[in-house]
């Protein structure tokens, strides 16, 4: 019996061991001239290992996050990273209250960190008991968000009521978290929270306001075009045609 014991511990450790290696490590990558893309990883039951990106912005040695990683842990591992840059960090926006999202707030609260959302995401967060920013954008369109040369479109409903998407103007990079899909996705992910009636139309009030997007950054995949927006579009239409053929 206890040789059966040992073998079940070691092929249990050996499996764990396997899955821990399979589980990519926190990654930092520069997109643009100051511009680095950080993704992490979580397990999503019912998705798998899902890779979640967000921004760093460096401006005259000051950072900006756009999105905190999915955990504290890789929160201080970016906020590490970027003073091993020599930069100051002023300020995170988060562009929807899922904890993809949203995870690092209270750490960055905790050391003195300024952090942004809108103040319907900040209402969310209060409402489920989680830490909220400590500033908030009320308007629909902020421009210079925290000093920086980052602006906040709020363009209406899509992956939840409250998203936002970010846009660099002098980059012409939009980062659309995940009310924007990556050209290689095939559904719109997780829709528990969604209002998929107003994505299309959210949708086209980003490229009214922003006509010259060069480069797009979904909250989960690759980076391209706005080839991402159309796919996105296509995936909404898909959608609701699907859910008006069902009934």
């Amino acid at each position: 019996m206890n040789k059966f014991i040992s073998l079940a511990l070691t092929l249990g450790a050996t499996f764990s061991a396997i899955a821990a290696s399979e589980m990519p490590k926190f990654d930092i990558k520069p997109i643009g001239k100051g511009v680095y893309q950080h993704t992490s990883y979580q397990d999503v039951p019912g998705f798998g290992v899902v890779g979640s990106n967000g921004l760093v912005v460096i401006e005259n040695q000051k950072a900006y996050i756009v999105d905190t990683p999915w955990s504290v842990e890789d929160t201080k591992t970016l906020v590490d990273w970027i003073q091993a840059q020599h930069a100051e960090v002023k300020a995170s926006l988060s562009t929807h209250y899922h904890e993809d999202r949203t995870a690092g707030i209270a750490w960055l609260n905790e050391h003195g960190i300024a952090t942004y959302a809108s103040s319907l995401t900040n209402q969310i967060l209060s409402q489920k008991g989680k830490p909220k920013a400590t500033h908030e954008f009320r308007s629909e369109r902020e421009i210079h968000v925290a000093g920086s040369n980052l602006e906040v479109l709020f363009p209406g409903g899509g992956h939840t009521k409250d998203n936002v998407v970010v846009w660099i103007p002098n980059q012409k990079m939009l980062f659309g978290g995940c009310f924007i899909r990556s050209n290689g996705a095939k559904s719109l992910g997780n829709l528990k929270d969604a209002t998929v009636s107003t994505w299309y139309q959210s949708l086209e009030k980003v490229t009214a306001t922003y006509p010259d997007i060069q480069f797009v950054v979904p909250g989960h995949g690759e980076g391209g075009t706005s080839a991402l927006i159309s796919n996105t579009k296509q995936l909404v239409e898909a959608k609701l045609h699907a859910d008006q053929t069902s009934h």
